[in-house]
């Protein structure tokens, strides 16, 4: 990974203030942390783990959350920016929900052929992976505000509210740590949007106290986190608050840096499949593999890049063949 950032790297000649264009910066580096995310999920195959792995568990929660993050973002900016945004909104909920249900069905088609694991149609949507339906809640919230709230403040503390409900909701009925660990990242993205001018000022003027201020807070935060049990309100409190610094030197990095190479780029356009198509690989190697080890991290990496690649690629295939037939037919048709 480290290769991976720093291959083709290049020193800004000016130091980037404008938070659009530090953004676009740190979108580049979606692939990166979708890789991020398989290496610290490798090890929850495992029920035992070498000492210095576990660490590994908690800090999953940074990937996911630069995620949710980016989205947040990414909706308020193309709220402002591109006309009529809300129109056919549920079509931008379907689209997820349609490479969300690929994924499983080729994932559960895989763990019958490969696993011999046995499955039946409800599994479809019980075993699909927790980020839609985390994801889909919260492009719900942001509609429902950005629709009837044309306040700025006012809709913002709207999606807070309904985001902090939501973590408490999962964290309440124990539907799964990873439910509540990160979703508060989302309004953060929407934060960084709405208030960016702001932030811009209040980085440039206090920008020796802030970077001390956020170093302090990581490491004093990051390791509460290995103290605390999981399930309780300061696991929630913890691991959301934990994602500001984080996500402030990522920020920082990328004032200073440009990350792009043509390993960035193709992993940048698969990085959601990466994501989705990681646990089936999981299982796979565990079946195979007894322990976990050098060989399970790489093979995790390559098998879930080559999986979401040749997936996607075909899929595209199959859409632009349907896509030409149809264009034939109503070309006929006319005729």
């Amino acid at each position: 990974m480290f290769v991976l950032c720093t291959f083709g790297v290049k020193i800004a000649p000016d130091v980037e203030t404008n938070i659009l264009n530090i953004q676009n910066r740190v979108n580049n580096l979606r692939g990166v942390f979708a890789l991020f995310i398989i290496l610290t999920h490798c090890t929850l195959a495992f029920d035992t783990l070498p000492i210095l792995l576990i660490p590994f568990r908690k800090v999953s929660t940074f990937g996911v959350g630069y995620f949710f993050v980016l989205s947040g973002y990414g909706l308020a900016y193309s709220y402002t920016n591109k006309e009529n945004y809300l129109r056919d909104f549920y079509k931008k909920i379907m689209h997820i929900l349609w490479i969300a249900l690929i994924s499983r069905i080729v994932s559960m088609i895989l763990s019958v052929i490969l696993l011999n694991e046995r499955s039946s149609v409800i599994e479809i949507f019980t075993g699909m992976n927790w980020y839609i339906y985390a994801l889909i809640v919260l492009y719900v919230i942001f509609y429902i505000s950005y629709k009837f709230m044309p306040k700025r403040n006012t809709r913002f503390l709207v999606i807070c509210c309904l985001t902090f409900l939501m973590t408490m909701v999962a964290l309440y009925f124990r539907l799964g740590r990873s439910y509540y660990i990160s979703e508060m990242a989302f309004p953060l993205g929407i934060a960084i949007y709405e208030y960016k001018d702001s932030i811009e000022r209040g980085i440039d003027k206090y920008n020796s106290l802030v970077f001390v201020f956020m170093t302090v807070i990581l490491v004093v935060l990051f390791y509460l986190t290995l103290k605390v049990d999981d399930y309780t309100f300061s696991d929630f409190i913890l691991h959301n608050l934990m994602l500001v610094p984080f996500y402030f030197f990522v920020g920082i990095t990328c004032r200073y840096m440009i990350f792009d190479n043509l390993v960035l780029r193709f992993l940048k356009k698969y990085s959601f499949e990466i994501y989705l198509y990681q646990n089936i690989v999981f299982s796979y190697l565990k079946s195979r593999l007894p322990y976990i080890n050098v060989i399970y991290f790489i093979l995790s990496i390559l098998l879930t890049v080559v999986l979401s690649w040749v997936v996607n690629n075909i899929y595209m295939i199959i859409v632009a063949y349907f896509k030409e037939k149809t264009k034939n037919c109503k070309s006929t048709m006319k005729n």
